[in-house]
């Protein structure tokens, strides 16, 4: 249980301790269904499940697809930096690297080198 409550990024560090502190199962679905970042449907949901073991179906339904939806977010956000922190590939103009490093200071890239850089 605690992999999902760190999991979910948007719950307190309070009521992280409170749900770790908290014995009693029926207490403990309620404390996450109420804290749970879903719409009313959902929660409507919880609230029409009349046994314990249907509440606690709908609410780990719930949990789980919170818990799909951040490892998402996280594989988008890291796709995303990995990107962002790629060096670009430089394209030379005909000469030899002794030639570039010596004329980088004069050298104005092309247009092209310009667009090719930016992609």
């Amino acid at each position: 249980m605690s992999g999902t409550v760190q999991s979910i990024n948007r719950l307190g560090k309070e009521l992280q301790r409170q749900v770790r502190e908290n014995t009693e199962l029926e207490k403990l679905m309620d404390q996450l269904a109420n804290n749970l970042p879903v719409g009313y449907e959902e929660k409507q949901k919880i609230l029409e499940a009349v046994s314990l073991t249907e509440r606690y179906e709908v609410l780990m339904a719930l949990l789980l697809k919170e818990i799909e939806i951040i490892a998402i977010k996280n594989e988008f956000q890291a796709k995303v930096k990995e990107r962002v922190d790629k060096k670009p590939e430089r394209i030379h103009p005909a000469g030899t690297d002794e030639d570039h490093k010596r004329n980088s200071a004069k050298t104005i890239p092309s247009p092209m080198q310009i667009i090719f850089w930016q992609n």
